[in-house]
């Protein structure tokens, strides 16, 4: 079907916008990007809103204790797979998600460790602050 078509075509995507980039529309594709991001962004906001989150949820404060009750680490892919259910409504870009990662955790890890979750709170009051524009 459509799916399977879509993923045959992925490498000459890839192929095409590459050599669109050479071509001098690096520019054009870096505005489109980041138009895509901004827009992604305040549909997010919106969502968080409409979902009308607990003051708790909106903080963040809950949302370790719900998904690692009692870990101290987790892998990077299972914050990403809870984060994604607690907040995202649906996938968050990958972009987005990387920038996260770094104010997690620096190092290029591949875990998520609860102390740095908790100094990020502190430091950005909410979860929505947490993920800039």
């Amino acid at each position: 079907g459509l799916i399977a078509n879509l993923t045959r075509t992925r490498p000459w995507a890839e192929d095409f916008l590459r050599e669109l980039a050479n071509r001098g529309c690096h520019e054009l594709l870096q505005r489109q990007h980041s138009l895509a991001l901004q827009r992604w962004h305040a549909a997010w906001k919106e969502g968080l809103e409409r979902r009308a989150l607990s003051d708790e949820s909106f903080r963040g404060q809950q949302f370790w204790n719900a998904y690692f009750e009692n870990l101290n680490k987790v892998t990077w892919p299972d914050f990403v797979e809870a984060f994604e259910h607690a907040y995202g409504f649906g996938q968050i870009p990958l972009d987005v998600l990387e920038q996260l990662k770094q104010l997690i955790e620096p190092q290029h890890g591949q875990h998520a460790p609860r102390s740095s979750w908790n100094k990020l709170l502190k430091h950005h009051g909410t979860v929505p602050a947490m993920i800039g524009e």
